[in-house]
């Protein structure tokens, strides 16, 4: 199989690949240190439709480096916002439609 210029940022070592709109992709293993939740936490999280992710094509998840910014700028004192609010934000401000978990949720709290 012929390698694409996608999979080639993968592949690199050291290197931190980029989504389509530039936006830094961020592995798990980091983002979950700087959230303070562990990767099995986003993981779940992903598999709910509550937190945007891609698999690379050796299969390390990873998150965007601007919902990471979104949930850290979302915590009041002592209070993380809901992972779910911010997560139907995040997709709203990019035009994605959200996982059906999260429709549901959405649909739910209206």
């Amino acid at each position: 199989m012929t390698e694409t210029a996608e999979m080639a940022k993968f592949r690199r070592p050291g290197r931190v690949p980029a989504s389509a709109d530039g936006d830094r992709l961020v592995p798990f293993a980091d983002a979950s240190a700087r959230l303070g939740w562990t990767p099995e936490t986003l993981r779940n999280w992903h598999d709910g439709g509550h937190l945007p992710a891609v698999q690379s094509p050796g299969g390390q998840w990873a998150t965007f480096e601007s919902f990471i910014v979104m949930v850290l700028a979302s915590a009041r004192p002592g209070r993380p916002g809901r992972i779910e609010q911010i997560a139907r934000a995040w997709f709203a401000e990019r035009g994605i439609t959200p996982a059906a978990p999260l429709a549901a949720v959405a649909s739910e709290t209206a």
